[in-house]
């Protein structure tokens, strides 16, 4: 599979989940709900940075600047994961 159609799958089953004021759960859509790989990452807004607490891959934790480039690296990351 081409590097573009692996991101435009990583788009398509890529979820980002409010769960609670300034946090997500970024969660692979791809995965049966009740199979624990599906949660990819943590994600919470502290300081005004978006920090992200990587579930699925053993990845130190991760800054960034806004919500919009935290989930980005997290579909990258996926991206990669599907290759």
């Amino acid at each position: 599979m081409s590097n573009d159609r692996r991101s435009r799958a990583a788009e398509q089953h890529t979820q980002l989940i409010g769960v609670g004021p300034g946090a997500w759960c970024v969660c692979d859509a791809s995965v049966p709900e009740n199979d624990a790989r599906r949660l990819i990452a943590y994600l919470e807004r502290v300081d005004g940075h978006v920090e992200v607490v990587w579930v699925h891959e053993r990845r130190p934790p991760a800054r960034f600047e806004s919500l919009t480039f935290a989930f980005d690296a997290v579909r990258d990351v996926l991206t990669g994961m599907r290759s």
